[in-house]
C-alpha cells in the first residue's frame, strides 16, 4: 500500500516506522525539518518538508496515487482540511484524521470524514476495563502494550508531556495515593506515582529508565 502521513509528531513518526517496517510504501510530511529526527536512521520511507494542506506538497508526497492519507498533526483544522483535500481533489480512497476536540468530532463525522479521537478512545478503553474487567491490552494495535510503571526519581517533577517525549510513551492516567487521576500534558509527576501507559513493546528508552 501507498500511505501518506501528515504530521511527524509522536503518533505520526511511530505509525510511519511501524508501517515502513511492514514493507508499506510510506511518505511522511511535516513543516518542521527537526521533526524527522524522530524517525531514526533506520527509517526506510520518504520524508517531504512542507505544509500538508499545500497542494504541491501533497503532490510531491504522491497523494495522487495514495491508498491512504492519514493526518495526525496537533491541529484539528489542518487535519480536517487535509482530509477534505485528499478526498475531494485527489480522490484518495481512504482519508483518516485525528481530532482532539470531542465536541467537534461529531460535526466532522456528519461531513463524511473518518475521524479518530484519542481522547474518546482512551476514555472508552478505560470504561471497558471498569465495566467488564477486560485487559486494557485487548484492542491495542500489534506491537504495543500497556504497562504500570512507578515514577523513577528522574521523572519526579517533570510534566507528562516531557516524559512522553523523552521515552516514547503515552501516559493515560496516574494512580496517586491509591486514586486514579486523569492527566493533561501539563500534569506534574509526583514521587511514588504509578503511571498507566501505552508503549511500543520494544522500547529501549523506557527499559533503560525503569531499570535504574
Amino acid at each position: 500500500m501507498q500511505i501518506v502521513i501528515l504530521g511527524c509528531g509522536k503518533v505520526g513518526s511511530l505509525l510511519a516506522q511501524l508501517l515502513a517496517d511492514r514493507g508499506e510504501d510510506v511518505v511522511i510530511i511535516d513543516e518542521d525539518p527537526r521533526a524527522f529526527d524522530r524517525l531514526g536512521s533506520g527509517f526506510n520511507g520518504r520524508t517531504v518538508l512542507g505544509k500538508g494542506i499545500d497542494l504541491d506538497v501533497l503532490k510531491a508526497a504522491g497523494v495522487e496515487t495514495a491508498d491512504y492519507l492519514i493526518s495526525v498533526t496537533t491541529n484539528d483544522n489542518v487535519n480536517i482540511m487535509a482530509s477534505q483535500i485528499a478526498e475531494e481533489i485527489f480522490h484518495v480512497p481512504e482519508a483518516l484524521c485525528r481530532v482532539h476536540d470531542t465536541e467537534r468530532e461529531a460535526i466532522f463525522r456528519d461531513l463524511g470524514l473518518e475521524t479518530i479521537s484519542p481522547t474518546r478512545l482512551t476514555a472508552l478503553q478505560i470504561l471497558r476495563r471498569i465495566e467488564t474487567g477486560a485487559s486494557l491490552a485487548e484492542g491495542l494495535p500489534a506491537g504495543f502494550e500497556w504497562m504500570d510503571v512507578k515514577a523513577s526519581g528522574s521523572w519526579t517533577g517533570k510534566r507528562v508531556a516531557e516524559v512522553e517525549r523523552l521515552f516514547g510513551i503515552r501516559v493515560v492516567f496516574i494512580h496517586r495515593q491509591l486514586r486514579p487521576i486523569m492527566v493533561t500534558a501539563d500534569t506534574l509527576i509526583e514521587e511514588d506515582d504509578l503511571l498507566a501507559l501505552v508503549t511500543p513493546s520494544a522500547n529501549p528508552h523506557l527499559k533503560e529508565a525503569t531499570s535504574r
